[in-house]
């Protein structure tokens, strides 16, 4: 199944309305942990991450699905985003919902409607989120991984024009 759009987020204001994202909002909520995210500004990356480095909790749902009876089911995520605030506010005009570490297990109980939980998430996640560090990183290279991919620009390298 191709869906004509990406479902990789999904907007907090509407996702328990959306039939795409209406059941796992109601009851397939996740959690997905990361030590940063990165948002552009134009062409310009930036890394977010949390002043101490911890994980950031982000807001998640799940799917079961398969194109077909003779498919193989599928696990899809996507990250619920929200109204970027005070500094991220600054690169991007949205940013993951972020789940503060008291409200953890009630995102994850299947038994509440996750509809209900998502507005007390968004208030309670704009604390962590106005915590949150950034800085410029380099342009994602096409053989790099690891600890440059979130270090900050050097600004002082010569600019290459060839």
């Amino acid at each position: 199944m191709t869906l004509p759009y990406p479902t990789y987020n999904a907007r907090c204001e509407s996702a328990a309305h959306k039939p795409t994202f209406a059941e796992s909002t109601a009851s397939m909520r996740c959690i997905i942990p990361a030590s940063g995210y990165y948002e552009r500004q134009g062409k310009r990356p930036f890394y977010f991450h949390a002043p101490d480095g911890a994980p950031l909790a982000m807001a998640g749902l799940y799917s079961w699905w398969r194109a077909s009876d003779a498919s193989p089911w599928r696990l899809t995520a996507t990250v619920l985003t929200c109204a970027a605030v005070d500094g991220p506010a600054n690169v991007h005009d949205r940013m993951p919902l972020l789940v503060p570490s008291d409200m953890r297990s009630a995102w994850l109980d299947r038994t509440t409607d996750g509809g209900t939980l998502i507005e007390p998430l968004r208030e309670a996640g704009t604390l962590i989120s106005s915590a949150l560090r950034f800085h410029e990183v380099a342009p994602l290279p096409r053989d790099g991984d690891g600890r440059r991919l979130v270090a900050p620009l050097d600004r002082t390298e010569p600019i290459r024009l060839f």
